[in-house]
C-alpha cells in the first residue's frame, strides 16, 4: 500500500488516508515497526496517510499483549493506542 500511495503521489493524485490491518503476526514481529517506518521513508509517504486497524485475531488470542512495539506503530502513524 505504501508503494501505491507513492505512485499516486508522483502521478499528482490527491491522497487520502488508507487503512492497513495490524494482525497478531505483526504484533509479535519485533521488526515490523522498523520495516513499516523504513517503507514510509523509502517511498516518501507521510505516516498520516496510514491508518492502522487492529484485527479481531488480536482480541481472540489473549496470549498477545499490547506491547511497546504496537504502541510505537501507533505513534509512527499518529494514532493513539488502545489500552
Amino acid at each position: 500500500m505504501v508503494k501505491q500511495l507513492s505512485a499516486w503521489k508522483k502521478a499528482g493524485h490527491d491522497l487520502y488516508p488508507v487503512s492497513i490491518n495490524f494482525s497478531s503476526n505483526q504484533l509479535s514481529d519485533l521488526g515490523y515497526v522498523d520495516f513499516l517506518e523504513e517503507l514510509l521513508k523509502r517511498y516518501d509517504v507521510s505516516p498520516r496517510l496510514l491508518e492502522v486497524e487492529i484485527t479481531e485475531s488480536i482480541f481472540v488470542d489473549k496470549t498477545l499483549p499490547f506491547t511497546a512495539e504496537s504502541r510505537t506503530c501507533c505513534a509512527i502513524t499518529g494514532q493513539i493506542p488502545m489500552g
